[in-house]
């Protein structure tokens, strides 16, 4: 699942099964477009509204991937409510990504991606 593209209610609604069906000790790893680097994108005007009334973001070969603006916050806030303990590592942009990805430049700063590893709390 692209936690990036699903509407407020159904990521909690996703987050509670993965919290129900994970198995100690297992994992739950969510990988999302930084909220930072969303953010970025939206101040520079890149976020384009579809007829339907998505939001979409620039990907490679004029393609637009679909996004819900949701802050780092947000992800916190639903991780917590839904029983998880995480930790989070930034992703930065590499240099061979940046030079393939032209348009990364502007964003070269700031996170592309952040990794959540979730766990169950032992109890």
């Amino acid at each position: 699942m692209i936690f990036n593209e699903v509407n407020s209610y159904s990521f909690k609604n996703a987050l509670k099964e993965c919290y129900r069906i994970l198995s100690l000790p297992g994992r739950l790893v969510i990988t999302i477009t930084h909220p930072d680097f969303i953010n970025g994108l939206e101040k520079r005007g890149l976020l384009k509204s579809t007829k339907e009334g998505f939001l979409t973001m620039p990907a490679s070969c004029d393609l637009r991937l679909p996004v819900v603006v949701r802050s780092l916050e947000t992800y916190r806030r639903n991780l917590l409510e839904a029983g998880f303990e995480f930790t989070e590592t930034e992703v930065p942009p590499t240099a061979e990504v940046l030079h393939m990805k032209k348009g990364l430049r502007h964003s070269a700063k700031n996170p592309v991606a952040l990794v959540f590893t979730c766990k169950k709390p032992l109890q």
